[in-house]
């Protein structure tokens, strides 16, 4: 029985670790040569890349001229890209006269042209394997419902991308965290189609819940508080722990006499000042679309500017499901005249499973009218610590009884969340259907009518491709041996486990017009155990193309078109399309990528291929200094989507790429113009905002989050920022470090200038070839500090640099920036100077970004042979204004996009 069940994942295993597609080979012709080239190179190369030295391990004197094969080509094309930016000879060598370096280069670039034709057609491809956001949402769109994909790896990736099958793997491991997967996805679609149907209503009152969190809270804290005034009396109480303790009662006594909060849930500060948030758990598990509607106002008029506040979903699936941003709502009538906000909630993983309301601005800490709260907080925390300190036992009046926190304070109140869905929305919902009658009784026709649901759902699973009959077989019979079970005695029952008998009779039972009717429990369970091998099969979790020759069926063209721009299969627009055979019509092909990008959906794309081109995974990951006080997670938050934003309004609006390396605009919130001081900060949501003449910003390097991410957190960093302006941007990223570098020291004596102490750390020729690469340009980014604020001077380095110095104190010295810098002859002044060096350098950055958006597309690498059609797109790319959808237009109706 087991080898019956377990063959078809074997089997799968088998296919899916050894099975590739290849291209046919032409017949081969004599091999181009560069061998013409060797007398320059011993000229001016072999000193550096030869038996002496091998800079970059690079062996030039050890070579191959024959352009036979990619690897080898591969490499003099990095040859002539290095002369091609004057990276080779470096300065500090004789140079070729200007007519040899002509001529060398060329040279190569004739014969790496007709070497790229020769190899052109002897390129492989890998199959590719869907990837964690495309497995969520292909099950999500089979099934109607989210899966928990945190069990599974992280995806492997090449060059930052997660679509390049080359570097995926695959064990028998994964394969069973993907069979236990599709059996609770399965389980919830059961429970789905089975259970109750229809939108469902849910009124949260706020104050209920918290008022309730609030009087468990007390009554641990009093039970702490005496037990520590008690220890007080012995001597053996530690004050610090006490003085925690009463900051934590007396906040959540006092919040307690507010009025406020017999009605609803008051937002007050916490014994730090921060503002508090509100959060309750999603009342449904259901996925869809919800309307919510917020009731909330203030308790006291505000002196100054409405509170603003937003509603996110989040959850606690280790970090592999990003929280969602709901909305913002501005809040101005005071209590009694609550105001309404209304919200519609796409909620697409069950995984974010809590609503959460915070406040955005004003801040509560710092004074003004909110602190007449917090002064309130510190006279009675005094008065009981006094209290406790006299052994005096709790409860005790913490302020007289005629007078109450509030005072003149205003805080927001929020009433209650009123929540109805799922809401039935026909366009999105694909979700396959189980059941459309009862299942027969008779077990012959209960056979036949699984094997219906089997042949059909495998189908879907499949994406439209028509599974054999022998496969259908197979799991029709896994499914009888599971119903077999069913019916036997109890040893032989124990192949589902009893847990998993209680889940599926719950998830069983379904009540309609007051008429309670069962499906038995024991034919879900059998049925589910055959559809989840379909959802652990290859043909599912790869993306396979059933194409008979190179060029892609309609079908397959659909399918790669949808995960390209959606990470998800296509729908019922695209199969319509691919069953008529219309897709591939260029005017139809153009209308359907228009469509899709103008879709809510095409945000999984662009942010997914922003943040793996630009690395913006890293900002998460950088712990920035205290000393930087503008600097919180609500900045940090805004300045990934300061750069998300930027890109989708690209893309959308079909502007240039050239607003990369300088723009008149930003997307920003009202949180990111006062950063960035670009006007008037009250704005909601991220909007375009104009960037000023007179402002140092403008293109990526000027955005929060990319300076913030190419710095250590404690300090700025020329060499990340420099590193990345290569890697990123121009698409040419120097070489690891040699072994045994030493990290670059901040001890804090005298403050040296970071140009100061990067020129000392590079004194060996082996560190300076490369840094003078990059360490110039990192140089003239230098008036963007650590979270990329401008500044003139170095006043909080120097203080971070001393922060470790036993007995130094803060230096008021002010060292001016100087952000000025030579690039192999080419000055640089300052942002503006790198600006103009990457305008400068517009086909070269964009090019990189079309190679990294034909990896992301194709899910392979880019190997020589691809130059040559590479340079053709890029060329029509040009002739668009290097504009971003019509860069995407151009991948997808490019031959490499359409063949296999």
């Amino acid at each position: 029985m087991s080898s019956l069940i377990s063959s078809p994942t074997v089997l799968g295993a088998c296919f899916f670790l050894c099975i590739t597609c290849s291209y046919p080979v032409h017949a081969e012709t004599a091999p181009v040569s560069v061998e013409s080239i060797t007398p320059f190179l011993k000229q001016y190369c072999i000193d550096c890349h030869g038996s002496k030295k091998s800079k970059g391990d690079l062996r030039l004197d050890q070579l191959s001229t024959s352009l036979s094969n990619e690897r080898t080509a591969e490499t003099w094309q990095e040859v002539l890209d290095a002369l091609n930016m004057s990276e080779m000879p470096p300065e500090d060598e004789d140079q070729p006269p200007r007519a040899a370096m002509i001529a060398a280069i060329d040279h190569l670039t004739n014969r790496l042209y007709k070497a790229g034709k020769q190899l052109t057609d002897k390129t492989q491809a890998t199959m590719r394997q869907l990837n964690r956001r495309e497995y969520h949402n292909s099950i999500k769109s089979l099934l109607g419902v989210p899966v928990d994909i945190s069990r599974l790896p992280n995806d492997n990736t090449f060059e930052g991308f997660d679509r390049v099958g080359s570097v995926q793997e695959m064990s028998a491991q994964l394969f069973n965290s993907y069979r236990a997967i599709g059996k609770q996805a399965l389980d919830k679609a059961f429970s789905r189609a089975l259970g109750k149907q229809g939108a469902e209503t849910f009124l949260i009152q706020a104050e209920t819940e918290h008022n309730k969190y609030i009087s468990r809270q007390l009554k641990i804290r009093n039970k702490s508080l005496e037990a520590e005034s008690r220890l007080i009396s012995k001597g053996q109480e530690n004050s610090r722990r006490l003085d925690r303790t009463a900051k934590k009662y007396v906040v959540s006594a006092l919040y307690q006499t507010i009025p406020a909060t017999k009605t609803g849930y008051v937002f007050v500060g916490d014994e730090n000042g921060s503002p508090q948030e509100f959060s309750t758990p999603f009342p449904n598990d259901n996925i869809g679309t919800y309307h919510l509607t917020i009731r909330a106002a203030l308790t006291h008029p505000s002196p100054d500017k409405p509170y603003i506040a937003q509603v996110s979903l989040i959850g606690e699936d280790g970090g592999s499901t990003p929280p969602k941003d709901i909305g913002i709502f501005k809040i101005e009538n005071t209590s009694p005249e609550t105001q309404t906000f209304e919200f519609e909630l796409n909620r697409s993983t069950d995984t974010l499973d809590t609503i959460v309301i915070k406040v955005l601005e004003p801040s509560i800490k710092g004074g003004g009218h909110e602190s007449h709260y917090l002064h309130t907080i510190k006279q009675a925390e005094a008065k009981l610590k006094t209290a406790l300190e006299k052994g005096n036992k709790l409860p005790l009046p913490l302020y007289p009884q005629n007078s109450t926190p509030t005072g003149k304070t205003c805080f927001l109140w929020l009433d209650s969340i009123n929540i109805v869905g799922p809401l039935k929305n026909p366009s999105s919902d694909q979700a396959f259907t189980f059941f459309t009658s009862k299942p027969p009784t008779q077990p012959e026709a209960e056979s036949v009518y699984a094997r219906k649901i089997i042949d059909k759902f495998t189908r879907h699973v499949f994406r439209g491709q028509a599974p054999a009959d022998n496969y259908i077989t197979a799991l029709h019979q896994i499914y009888l041996s599971y119903r077999e079970i069913g019916t036997t005695p109890e040893p032989a029952r124990k192949a589902i486990s009893p847990r998993d008998k209680k889940r599926i009779r719950m998830l069983t039972r379904k009540k309609r017009n007051n008429d309670t009717t069962t499906i038995d429990p024991e034919f879900i369970a059998a049925l589910r155990e055959a559809l989840s091998v379909a959802l652990s099969s290859p043909r599912f979790l790869l993306h396979a193309e059933s194409s008979s020759d190179k060029n892609l069926s309609a079908l397959d063209l659909a399918k790669r078109l949808s995960y390209f721009l959606w990470s998800a299969p296509p729908d019922t627009q695209l199969n319509k399309l691919a069953n008529q055979n219309k897709l591939a019509e260029p005017r139809v092909l153009r209308s359907e990528v228009e469509r899709m990008l103008a879709a809510p959906r095409a945000s999984s794309f662009i942010d997914s291929f922003t943040t793996q081109w630009l690395g913006l995974d890293r900002l998460q990951m950088i712990v920035v200094h205290k000393g930087y006080k503008k600097f919180n997670e609500k900045i940090r938050t805004a300045f990934k989507e300061e750069t998300l934003s930027f890109s989708r309004e690209l893309i959308r609006e079909n502007l240039s790429a050239r607003n990369f390396i300088d723009s008149d605009f930003t997307m920003a919130n009202g949180l990111l113009v006062d950063f960035y001081k670009l006007g008037e900060p009250h704005i909601d949501g991220f909007k375009r905002v104009a960037i000023p003449t007179d402002s140092p910003r403008g293109g990526l390097l000027g955005q929060g989050a990319i300076l913030t991410l190419t710095s250590s957190g404690e300090r700025t960093s020329p060499v990340l920022r420099g590193n990345f302006v290569l890697s990123r941007m121009l698409g040419s990223p120097p070489p690891p470090p040699p072994p045994n570098v030493p990290q670059l020291q901040f001890d804090g004596s005298p403050a040296m200038p970071i140009r100061e102490r990067l020129r000392a750390h590079t004194q060996s020729a082996q560190c300076a070839s490369c840094h003078q690469r990059f360490d110039p340009i990192g140089f003239a980014l230098e008036n963007f500090d650590t979270i990329g604020d401008w500044r003139d001077n170095t006043s909080v380095e120097t203080m971070v640099l001393l922060r470790k110095v036993k007995g130094s104190r803060k230096n008021t010295d002010l060292a001016e920036i100087n952000s000025r810098s030579e690039l192999r002859g080419e000055t640089l002044n300052g942002y503006e100077g790198v600006k103009q060096y990457l305008s400068s350098k517009e086909d070269v950055v964009t090019n990189h970004i079309l190679r990294s958006m034909l990896i992301y597309a194709l899910g392979r690498p880019l190997g020589f042979s691809d130059n040559q059609w590479v340079s053709e797109l890029h060329k029509k790319w040009q002739v668009n204004d290097y504009r971003m959808r019509d860069l995407v237009q151009i991948i997808v109706s490019s031959q490499p996009f359409q063949s296999q």
